[in-house]
């Protein structure tokens, strides 16, 4: 735990959602890939399972809504989705890399980051398929930068 200005990297779509819940989510497909054997479970750890971060919960098996997961850096992302079909999927279906600047305490765990919302600012987005950072033109991310533009 630590109590600083810290960035986090987070995959979500224009309603601010990840991957897995709310709107525009792609668990299906995911659990599609997991079941193909594209997708290793065992490297995708809910929170409460992750080595570093089951301390924080104590057995209890939910997170606290204001809690979103992120990653400490894209290193950390990409062992996560760790295939370009995987990141491919993500940029497809609509979702992108969001970097956050945290103040307050962030729990980094082996395998993600978990942050409170409100203490998070969207300071820049990038593609979930680009190696590089993308540049403001590019006009796949309308949705994130008009999401980057409302936080501002």
């Amino acid at each position: 735990m630590t109590k600083q200005t810290q960035t986090i990297w987070r995959v979500q779509n224009e309603f601010g959602s990840g991957p897995y819940r709310g709107p525009g989510n792609v668990s299906e497909i995911m659990r599609a890939f997991e079941k193909a054997g594209r997708f290793k479970p065992d490297r995708h750890p809910v929170p409460w399972m992750d080595k570093t971060l089951k301390e924080k919960f104590n057995g209890a098996a939910s997170l606290n809504p204001k809690t979103l997961c992120g990653f400490k850096n894209i290193d950390q992302y990409n062992r996560w989705f760790n295939t370009q079909e995987l990141r491919n999927l993500l940029h497809y279906a609509g979702f992108f890399l969001s970097k956050y600047e945290v103040e307050g305490v962030v729990w980094h765990g082996q395998t993600q980051s978990l942050f409170f919302a409100d203490k998070a600012k969207l300071v820049a987005v990038r593609a979930c398929n680009d190696s590089g950072v993308t540049p403001a033109s590019n006009t796949q991310l309308k949705a994130a930068k008009r999401r980057l533009k409302a936080k501002k």
